[in-house]
């Protein structure tokens, strides 16, 4: 009994291990694949081995070719031209398939997929829909995005006002004391100086923390940016899916090609539902076959459905190049109050970098950030400048001051900013 079992046991092995063999795709493994299996005791076809075997002689074959991809080949120039074809081949399979839609690399997937038709119209409007649905939702959320960009520059201008404001007086202090200490005629106490001394300091905290504050809020803006970029893929695939519903909506439709052709035509050049009843007229309006026919029915709801896709993607590129513009038109509102803040304080703009700058500008503006400080001291060497002499700031605590008017680069930059 025992040896009965033993042997089923040994048959049913060998059969499994048989089956395992057939269904190994030797023309498709290695030469040293093929090999290692030879070292293992399996049976291997003739004709695979053979080459294998003369493969593994060839000092400059390479290591991932296969017997079906040489086809059995064992000569190396042939190996290489072998190679060689299907590797431009392969980018030219790949070129040509970049070059198609994402609906018309989905077509090309169900038609692979035996799907009929019939089908391909029915999948096509339904994605047609959803992408009409999503333009409708991105345009809400755009007009969303609009309202808020107005809100953050309302707040940038009411800050820069705030601080125009506060330092109105303290500028015009300062800079009469500027005029006294230019003029020959007259010269500063030690109160002038001290009095220059405290109100520069006031200055320029104030006009620190009103451009740093602003600058946060155009931060705001450059996140709101980055949101309406992240839509820029919904207006061109509801465009390709919706021309594409039409394609198969007109195939649906039309008994030839030239009759095809006019239906597509028709529906393109119509809008939304229109392309539907322009397809009708096109088709030469065979209404009993909309009650008959449910391919003819299918074809004439892919056209309506297409169409609204290609109204879609028409109005998603315009709400998103609006919403773009728009926000631009936010950018130069708040250059425009950093700019009043840097007349009332004489403290420069943080710049605020933008999606459209290279990332070598936005590195030159952080490092700009960093060092704001020496900047603006670098400026001030380069500036007309009143030397105070040092006998008169025996009774103060500013010695060798140097007064700073700064209104021709001040002239200067406003003027490469378009503000003058």
């Amino acid at each position: 009994m025992v040896d009965a079992i033993s042997a089923v046991n040994n048959m049913a092995k060998t059969y499994i291990q048989k089956k395992k063999e057939e269904d190994i795709a030797w023309e498709r493994l290695t030469a040293s694949e093929v090999l290692g299996y030879a070292s293992q005791g399996q049976d291997i076809p003739v004709a695979i081995m053979n080459w294998a075997e003369e493969i593994s002689k060839l000092q400059d074959a390479p290591d991932d070719v296969t017997y079906e991809s040489v086809n059995g080949s064992t000569n190396l120039d042939e190996i290489t031209s072998i190679l060689s074809n299907s590797d431009n081949s392969n980018t030219e399979d790949a070129a040509e398939k970049t070059s198609l839609t994402q609906a018309q690399q989905y077509r090309e997937t169900l038609d692979g997929e035996a799907v009929s038709l019939y089908n391909q119209g029915k999948i096509f409007s339904d994605r047609s829909l959803e992408s009409v649905s999503e333009e409708q939702a991105m345009e809400d959320s755009l007009d969303g995005i609009n309202t808020q960009s107005e809100v953050i520059v309302n707040q940038v201008e009411a800050k820069s006002s705030e601080t125009e404001r506060r330092t109105a007086s303290m500028k015009e202090e300062l800079d009469n004391l500027l005029a006294k200490a230019q003029s020959k005629d007259k010269s500063l106490s030690p109160g002038d100086l001290n009095k220059i001394a405290t109100l520069g300091n006031l200055l320029n905290n104030i006009g620190t923390q009103s451009q740093q504050e602003i600058a946060d809020l155009g931060a705001e803006l450059t996140a709101l940016e980055v949101q309406i970029q992240q839509f820029n893929t919904i207006p061109p695939t509801a465009t390709d899916f919706g021309t594409e519903t039409v394609d198969i909506g007109a195939e649906l439709m039309g008994s030839d090609e030239n009759r095809q052709n006019t239906i597509v035509e028709a529906a393109r050049s119509a809008n939304g539902v229109d392309s539907a009843r322009a397809a009708l007229e096109a088709s030469e309006r065979r209404p009993f076959l909309m009650l008959f026919d449910r391919n003819y029915r299918m074809g004439v709801l892919s056209v309506s459905a297409g169409g609204n896709a290609m109204d879609a993607g028409v109005a998603g590129t315009d709400a998103i190049e609006y919403a773009q513009a728009h926000n631009d038109e936010q950018f130069a509102r708040v250059e425009a109050a950093q700019s009043t803040v840097e007349d009332s304080t004489g403290i420069e703009a943080i710049d605020i970098p933008r999606l459209d700058a290279s990332p070598q500008d936005n590195n030159q503006i952080a490092e700009n950030n960093n060092n704001t400080d020496n900047n603006n001291n670098a400026e001030r060497e380069t500036s007309e400048e009143v030397k105070i002499s040092a006998s008169k700031t025996d009774e103060t605590d500013v010695k060798d001051s140097t007064l700073v008017i700064d209104t021709d680069e001040k002239k200067k930059r406003r003027e490469e900013k378009g503000l003058a």
